[in-house]
């Protein structure tokens, strides 16, 4: 077996700081090995497909200093409640402690009990699947008696295909949490599935993929399950959109349900991972993940009493002052993030008006077909947010007061209608046609593939022209001036502002 490798340091939601071996994601290469040399081995257990189970006590003190891997456990510790509670046993009752916890359940690929000196391989996705908590509180404690001992019940994984072995990892980590139900959000993060997301998220930190998510900002984050949301939000595919999806709903029903959204993407993915599906959902939208990110601090910052942004006569409306800003004299704000708004504080908004909001701006997404595919293969913005939302966002907020004043400023009424859905800050003229857009993404063919941002520019500063959606190759082609046509609309690659 391989020797076993240092640990790192993780510091969880609340600051502390706890180790572990981090096995995926890392420089460590797997497998590695932990030695328990102090442990009670009890018995084995085979069970049927290869896995077995094995029971034995060890010593609070040697797990302390051995250290083991937590990849199996989508879920991160924190110092909660019953993490005192068990600190307070640790120190005060140290042979109790076995009595009066559940112990902890390890994933790994092989055992070697020979003679009670106990050495586990892991392999990445592997580790403690339930106990975490308890983990966090024996490494994190002081002074551990060697009297304090806990149950280990380690389960060895039989050899599979990856993507079998870690389903089956995390189907093992949800039963095994059934006392604290884990959360779909963090079953899906283990599984990767956010992973074409946060790859291409430019600031770490604006999201929580997975419960007690350390990666995480303390302030101003949104769950992958709202994050999910409003990108949804922008769904040319399933809501209204004046040229490409006209006679679509509005995305009323993502202001008002919340789980069901993230179920029914979770299923998706599945369906195109087991090649049920050509595609997974939402991808000719990957390329806005920072876009999104960014108009939620815009929105956020644009309504804090001292932004100093215009917005008409909105302030004035009940819509702001009591539902938005709840409080006018003590608004509740939080920490901003992207760009230019880093350090500063918006309005924290609750997550229906977010989705809301977001979807004033789906009308501008610029979408141009692919003829032999199902998604675009490019995607932009016909105006940028920004300057969209400086033109037109204070006509759409003020109709969208009137609105609210209309249903007796009741905000359970006006966030049950599709009237303030149905606003939105780009208006097209009779003709229906997207212009071509000041900022174009290339989506890509793959999912792991880098989204390329390219804005609108003169002929004469141009590297690409744009052949439109009546063309027999549509997209961005390179610019060789004798085939540019008179008409032609020229592109350049050029990073977003609001991520230099």
């Amino acid at each position: 077996m391989s020797a076993p490798v240092p640990e790192e340091m993780r510091e969880a939601r609340d600051g502390t700081e706890y180790p572990f071996i981090p096995l995926s994601g890392g420089e460590v290469e797997v497998p590695i090995s932990v030695d328990l040399n102090q442990a009670d081995y009890l018995n084995q257990h085979k069970l049927e497909e290869g896995f077995e189970i094995h029971h034995m006590y060890a010593k609070c003190s040697e797990l302390q200093e051995t250290r083991m891997p937590l990849d199996a456990n989508p879920r991160e510790p924190s110092k909660s409640r019953q993490v005192k509670a068990m600190q307070r046993t640790l120190r005060s009752n140290p042979k109790d402690f076995v009595k009066m916890n559940n112990g902890v359940v390890v994933i790994c690929s092989d055992i070697d009990a020979a003679d009670d000196n106990i050495t586990l391989e892991f392999n990445s996705g592997e580790g403690i699947c339930n106990g975490g908590h308890t983990y966090f509180s024996i490494t994190t404690a002081d002074n551990i008696s060697e009297e304090a001992k806990l149950h280990l019940e380690v389960i060895v994984v039989p050899e599979k295909p990856e993507e079998e072995r870690l389903q089956d990892i995390v189907d093992i980590a949800r039963a095994r949490n059934n006392s604290n139900q884990l959360e779909k959000r963090s079953e899906a993060d283990f599984l990767g599935y956010y992973d074409v997301f946060r790859n291409r998220t430019d600031k770490e930190g604006q999201v929580e993929w997975h419960e007690n998510d350390s990666d995480a900002f303390n302030d101003g984050t949104i769950d992958a399950v709202h994050f999910l949301r409003l990108m949804k939000s922008l769904d040319i595919t399933n809501y209204k959109h004046d040229v490409y999806n006209q006679d679509a709903n509005t995305h009323k029903s993502l202001g008002t349900s919340k789980s069901r959204v993230h179920r029914r993407w979770i299923n998706q993915v599945e369906k195109a991972l087991d090649g049920e599906a050509p595609h997974r959902p939402l991808r000719y939208l990957y390329p806005l993940c920072n876009d999104v990110l960014y108009i939620r601090d815009l929105l956020s910052h644009s309504f804090h009493p001292d932004s100093g942004v215009k917005l008409g006569t909105f302030r004035q409306y009940k819509l702001y002052k009591d539902y938005i800003l709840s409080d006018p004299d003590s608004p509740k704000t939080r920490p901003l993030h992207v760009g230019d708004f880093d350090a500063h504080e918006g309005v924290d908004l609750t997550a229906t008006l977010e989705v809301m909001f977001l979807g004033l701006f789906r009308n501008n997404l610029f979408a141009l077909p692919n003829p032999n595919d199902s998604q675009p293969d490019y995607v932009g913005w016909i105006l940028d947010p920004t300057t969209l939302w400086k033109r037109q966002g204070a006509q759409a907020l003020e109709s969208m007061g009137s609105l609210y004043s209309d249903l007796d400023k009741d905000p359970k009424q006006f966030i049950r209608i599709n009237a303030p859905y149905a606003e939105d800050l780009y208006k097209f003229g009779m003709n229906r046609e997207a212009p071509a857009p000041k900022v174009l993404y290339e989506v890509g063919t793959t999912d792991e593939a880098v989204s390329n941002r390219y804005e609108k520019t003169e002929l004469d500063e141009a590297t690409h022209w744009l052949a439109g959606s009546e063309s027999d190759k549509p997209g961005l082609r390179p610019l060789k001036k004798s085939e540019v046509p008179n008409d032609a609309v020229g592109y350049k690659p050029r990073a977003a502002d609001y991520l230099q």
